[in-house]
């Protein structure tokens, strides 16, 4: 009889845990907070007028890159990211999306779903840039946010695992090293839940 007792007292405590729990059913969300950024150029196809992150406020961050084109992008100009995970004090290799073709990515005929959702997001909400090659001139990236890159940061629920990752885009024009950005993000989980 005590055993039964206490299954009952023990269930309904756990029933009300869950009830008081709005939603058990979904994961912990993950909020991210980028933490630095880091820009090369090379001078002879790209000039880098600025790169840098300006906080508003303790958890939210903006990313500020400025490029000036020497010569138009056309046909072929190649990116790359790879997302580094931290693991200690070294980062590894997560995600690879390999070359792709920019000009293609941007037009809608090839992309890579990482890529597409990231840099397309950037594209479009920036300045609505995504258009066919050539591009030229100046291309000022003003204030984007991790929401901006497709991201969403308290708002819905992300399946990433919390840490701190290295996106590293690489940019390629006749198989040598134009641009290099990296940008240092952390996943943590909200102090509110």
């Amino acid at each position: 009889m005590n055993l039964l007792k206490f299954f009952i007292i023990f269930s309904l405590f756990n029933f009300s845990e869950v009830a008081r729990i709005k939603e058990p059913w979904k994961p912990k969300s993950t909020s991210a907070k980028w933490k630095a950024i880091k820009c090369q150029a090379d001078n002879k196809t790209i000039v880098l007028r600025y790169c840098y992150l300006k906080a508003y406020s303790r958890y939210v961050s903006t990313a500020n890159i400025g490029i000036t084109l020497k010569t138009p992008i056309v046909k072929p100009f190649y990116c790359q990211m790879i997302v580094n995970y931290r693991y200690g004090t070294i980062y590894r290799q997560y995600i690879d999306t390999k070359q792709r073709e920019l000009c293609s990515f941007l037009s809608g005929v090839d992309g890579h779903p990482l890529m597409t959702t990231s840099l397309a997001s950037v594209f479009d909400s920036v300045f609505d840039m995504i258009h066919e090659c050539p591009y030229s001139g100046d291309l000022d990236f003003r204030n984007i946010t991790y929401n901006d890159m497709g991201g969403h940061m308290e708002s819905e629920n992300m399946l990433i695992p919390r840490g701190t990752y290295r996106f590293d885009n690489i940019f390629y024009k006749n198989g040598k090293r134009v641009f290099y950005h990296n940008l240092t993000i952390e996943f943590t989980q909200p102090k509110d839940l």
